[in-house]
């Protein structure tokens, strides 16, 4: 399976979108064919990067530091570890001991 290349222009509109509506998550997920731990971190990112574009004085450099960049990997990795989890429980939880 090919993974779709998104443009920013495409993310910030469903970031938007998610964060300027009320509909859930997992309909918005289904509606553009993006995983619920792609859009959390995509999120993650665009607020991230409003933060350090309202604190820089004209400097515009919109790098992360290395320090940022690991806080938001490490998050997305929970969120997936997350939903591997609860599809475990689902999967495991019909079975009797």
């Amino acid at each position: 399976m090919k993974r779709r290349r998104w443009e920013p222009d495409e993310k910030t509109r469903i970031v938007l979108e998610h964060m300027g509506t009320r509909i859930s998550t997992a309909a918005l997920c289904k509606k553009y064919g993006v995983s619920p731990t792609t859009l959390q971190s995509w999120k993650e990112q665009f607020v991230l990067g409003g933060k350090k574009a309202l604190a820089t004085r004209g400097s515009g450099s919109g790098e992360c530091s290395t320090h940022e960049r690991q806080l938001v990997d490490l998050t997305h990795k929970v969120g997936e570890m997350t939903m591997v989890i609860d599809v475990l429980k689902k999967n495991l939880g019909g079975m009797k001991r």
